[in-house]
Order: structure tokens, then C-alpha cells, then sequence
């Protein structure tokens, strides 16, 4: 059974689009390889993205990071029944940053992550201009 997303509208996070023309598994074995992480794949988030009539599954892998209750997930953009980011449609993945990340801990993800030989672009995605964002919110 898939989980749904408890929408928190004031939750914070960074996000970060990634490009990469590869399934996920493929995409995750490489990242845990070149950056040592452990992400690992959770059930299925099951969401009705906005001025869509239906629900959509998204593939999720997430990695604890530390203790610090700070945790990187990996999620598809394409689902089952369409994007989870419309107006990043580009995007093959998002890196959903929860917890106190600073400015240069992400700037060093960005530049691990485009040392990772499928990935063709990471971006820093501003969440003030993100029409979807209660899609990443879970």
C-alpha cells in the first residue's frame, strides 16, 4: 500500500532538480557509490498533484543523514499518472533537503552530485516561485 502526503505548508526544505536519462535504480546505485551515501527505496508516495484528477505514484529513496534529524530524499518527477513537478518538466529527480542544510552543505551536493557519470545537470530550484511545491511536501 502505498503512503499518502500529509501536507505541512510551512515545512521548509531545500530542493535541487536533477537531470539523469536513467532509471532510478540505476541513478541511486551510482549516487550511493560516488557520494557514499545509503539511499534506499521506501514505499511508493501515492499524491493527486494539483489540476490533476487522479493520483500518481512516485518511486522514494531516502538516506539518514545524521542525528540532526536532517534527511535527503530522492524522488521521481514522472509518475504513474503524470509529473510531480509540472513547471520542472525537464527534471528527471528532485533532491528533497529537509533539516538545517547551509548554504555551502548544498553547494558541495550539487558539486558531488554532477560528478556522478549519469547525471547530466544539477539545479538549485528556489521554493518561493514553486507553484507545486505541496507536492514535495510529505
Amino acid at each position: 500500500m502505498a503512503k499518502k502526503l500529509n501536507l505541512i505548508p510551512d515545512e521548509e526544505f531545500s530542493l535541487l532538480g536533477i537531470i539523469a536519462r536513467v532509471p532510478d535504480f540505476k541513478l541511486l546505485f551510482e549516487v550511493n557509490d560516488i557520494l557514499g551515501t545509503d539511499f534506499k527505496r521506501k514505499e511508493d508516495l501515492e499524491i493527486q498533484p494539483l489540476k490533476q484528477t487522479e493520483f500518481s505514484m512516485f518511486s522514494i529513496y531516502t538516506d539518514v543523514e545524521d542525528e540532526n534529524e536532517r534527511i535527503p530524499y530522492i524522488i521521481a518527477n514522472r509518475g504513474t499518472a503524470g509529473l510531480l513537478v509540472p513547471e520542472h518538466k525537464i527534471m528527471d529527480y528532485f533532491l528533497v533537503m529537509k533539516g538545517n542544510y547551509s548554504s555551502e552543505e548544498i553547494q558541495e551536493w550539487i558539486d558531488r552530485l554532477r560528478a556522478v557519470r549519469n547525471i547530466q545537470g544539477v539545479y538549485e530550484i528556489p521554493l518561493k516561485k514553486l507553484k507545486s511545491r505541496q507536492n514535495l511536501i510529505f
